[in-house]
């Protein structure tokens, strides 16, 4: 690239001695076969023939300072392929890209350059608001005439890098979405042009020990920092106002945390990093936190995942009686086993979900209610203090807290709640936990020792056990499982990663299999579906990789086996296939209209390449979301599909025959490596989002066609079809 840099001219010069120079440099660049230039910011107009028969120049970028582009001034650039013309350009001669055969103009919707280019059927144009550009190891989007947004850095490992403040003439002011996700750089430098920093930029990039936070920074979204595991310090500048939720997530090892004093909405308070007018405690420098966390005195509000999910490795916790507020998730997934609420709470929703080591709690008098999900799925809890002040306990606030007792005074509103929720009724048989609910047993936990073959009764205390209870087989190591005939249901992940499980029989008596039921069981061989099993949940054998044999009762009214699919009968919808037959290639059977809900996404088949027959007609969500396909074939029956793709992050090429109308919401979102997509004129609808995140996709569909002026309208490269 040749960059006629505005170095070498005197800003204070005459625009005349400007043109003279860069009418000199023009020719030098033909001259010296330069491909790419970068005109001066100080130009105001490319003059008539300025770059005309220079067949070796492929890209131009034009400053915002031109507001004319004069006659033949690029005539017969037969190579030339791109040119960006900024919103500043007021006039462009009905000449100026004559036998500019390969050319595309990058614009700006409404600008002038807009209304001209719309009057040529010679030129194509892309709009630049939403076009994807590479220039070297970055991807970028020109937002502005003057701006651009960093989407995707690729470059190789190094233990430095510099982010650029330019990209060809453009001032880098924002980090885009996961721009430099899993990026393995150890120290980054951020320029002082950036205003923003986007949601999840910086997602994993855990070899990074070090960053700045430039001056300029005006935002960071949520989970920005997300995973940065190795981060050791963060100073925020003063313009830095909008910190998204969870922007220091996961960031473990975060010893050294500041805030400017000059900052007018965020500050440290007692090692917490606070908003200053609510007292909101946003988090504090995890690396600095041992077993017990105390939270300040004089904290009001404990904000959105301040500690939750990947945060510090705590103990005991203290809330003091300043705390008000405990928001969503502040301290989901917390390791903490030990907890004291301080007296002022009066507001908490999901703050201890999933905390699954939890044991105690306790909390003081003054704190009025125990919120929505407050303690779900807090598996160890065994014992909850409950002061007289609490007046409302939601109905699931301690759900799936299996051993969970409550201290609360005779005659209490907490009392009360216990004896009609059950709370302390579950009992235990040696290593089964169960709950007797209408004359009949369901087993809600299995916690025995390792075993190869486990028989589960069919009686417990006199009872018929009649139900296997979510997650109650959850981990167990048993290579085989055989369950009594009084079974009726399955419930929702009841043997969520029984990994070792090999053998499985689902009993003439069984009625209903849950969603995700035997997720996990990735050793799990065999299933065969009796007659009376009339309700399979969406995904219920979702991650059995080795499953061989599927097989259905063909007395079963509603469930079916079609050419080695499992169906529902009356619509044709697939539910899924023995995944532990299938290759490479998954090849739909025809007649198939459906295919359903998770078929085989998530944890599904490993294939490369996926053909779906003309009888397809809808592919339901996440039909074959994070699947490893490399190449798909889509029938041209399909009518709705959304969500079928996302995350196929090893997708590369996509060929949709003619028939197909929609392309729906979500449809191929995040599949990072696509680049191509075929797209038949059949087509007339597609969604704003289908494509986001695909950062080298490009469509191949017929001229004048709705995929060619989607592709024109949201800046994706379009190769015209046959």
């Amino acid at each position: 690239m040749y960059k006629m840099d505005n170095q070498i001219l005197n800003r204070r010069k005459v625009n005349v001695a400007v043109w003279v120079l860069f009418v000199i440099l023009s020719f030098c660049c033909c001259a010296m076969g330069e491909t790419m230039i970068e005109l001066p910011p100080s130009l105001l107009e490319v003059s008539e023939e300025t770059f005309a028969n220079c067949t070796n120049v492929e890209h131009v970028v034009i400053p915002a300072t031109v507001i004319k582009i004069g006659r033949n001034a690029f005539q017969n650039c037969t190579n030339l392929a791109d040119v960006v013309v900024p919103e500043s350009v007021r006039d462009i001669d009905e000449n100026a890209f004559d036998g500019c055969s390969n050319l595309t103009i990058r614009i700006f919707q409404n600008s002038f350059a807009d209304t001209w280019v719309k009057n040529r059927t010679d030129i194509k144009h892309v709009y630049i608001d939403n076009e994807h550009i590479r220039e070297g190891d970055y991807h970028y989007s020109q937002t502005s005439s003057q701006s651009a947004t960093i989407i995707k850095y690729d470059g190789a490992e190094t233990e430095e890098l510099a982010v650029p403040a330019v990209i060809n003439g453009l001032a880098v002011t924002k980090i885009g979405e996961m721009a430099f996700k899993d990026c393995k750089a150890t120290s980054i430098v951020l320029p002082d042009t950036i205003t923003e920093i986007g949601y999840e930029a910086f997602y994993y990039a855990n070899r990074m020990t070090q960053i700045n936070l430039p001056d300029s920074l005006l935002t960071v979204k949520g989970d920005a920092f997300l995973g940065c595991g190795k981060l050791q310090s963060i100073h925020i500048p003063a313009a830095t106002v909008n910190l998204g939720t969870g922007a220091f997530r996961g960031c473990r090892s975060l010893t050294t945390l500041s805030v400017s004093e000059e900052n007018p909405v965020y500050g440290m308070y007692n090692g917490a990093l606070i908003r200053k007018d609510t007292m909101e405690l946003i988090t504090m420098p995890f690396g600095t936190i041992g077993d017990v966390l105390t939270i300040p005195e004089g904290i009001k509000i404990i904000g959105n995942t301040a500690f939750g999910y990947e945060g510090p490795r705590i103990k005991s916790l203290i809330i003091p009686d300043s705390v008000e507020e405990i928001r969503s998730s502040a301290f989901a997934f917390s390791s903490v086993e030990h907890i004291e609420i301080g007296g002022g709470v009066r507001v908490m929703y999901y703050p201890f979900s999933y905390c699954e080591s939890l044991k105690t709690v306790i909390i003081k008098a003054g704190t009025t209610e125990i919120g929505y999900s407050a303690f779900d799925h807090c598996e160890k809890l065994e014992s909850v203090t409950i002061p007289d002040s609490v007046t409302s306990i939601a109905a699931n606030a301690f759900e799936n807290d299996l051993y969970v007792s409550f201290i609360a005074n005779e005659g209490s509103y907490a009392a009360q709640f216990a004896e009609e929720h059950g709370i302390g009724n579950n009992k235990r048989s040696g290593d089964y936990l169960y709950l007797i609910d209408n004359n009949a047993i369901s087993i809600i936990r299995y916690d025995g020792s390792e075993t190869e073959a486990l028989i589960v009764p069919s009686k417990i205390a006199d009872y018929n056990v009649t139900k296997i209870g979510e997650m109650a087989f959850k981990d167990c190591k048993a290579t085989s499982i055989v369950l009594p005939d009084t079974i009726t249901e399955i419930g929702y992940e009841a043997f969520y990663y029984a990994n070792r499980m090999t053998q499985i029989n689902l009993p003439d008596s069984l009625l209903t299999v849950k969603g995700d039921a035997f997720l996990g069981c990735g050793k799990l061989q065999s299933i065969h579906i009796p007659a009376a099993t009339v309700n399979l949940g969406t995904g219920a054998f979702r991650g059995c990789r080795s499953l061989t044999t599927l097989s259905v009762s063909e007395e079963n009214p509603v469930y079916g086996m079609y050419n080695g699919a499992l169906i529902r009968k009356d619509t044709m919808e697939l539910i899924t296939m023995p995944f532990g037959t299938i290759g490479d290639v998954l090849t739909i059977p025809e007649g198939i209209k459906i295919i359903g809900n998770t078929a085989f996404g998530y944890e599904g088949p490993r294939i490369k390449s996926l053909i779906i027959p003309d009888s397809v007609e809808e592919i339901r969500s996440s039909a074959f979301a994070f699947s490893s396909v490399e190449h798909i074939e889509i029938g041209g029956g399909v009518r709705v599909m959304y969500y079928p793709f996302s995350y196929c992050e090893s997708l590369k090429t996509v060929i949709i025959k003619a028939g197909t109308t929609e392309i729906g919401y979500s449809a191929f979102d995040h599949c990072e490596k696509l680049e191509s997509v075929t797209i038949p004129d059949s087509v007339t609808s597609i969604a704003a989002n289908a494509f986001e995140n695909d950062l080298y996709v490009s469509f191949i569909a017929n001229e004048g066609r709705y995929a060619a002026q989607f592709a024109e309208e949201h800046g994706i490269p379009l190769q015209l079809g046959e």
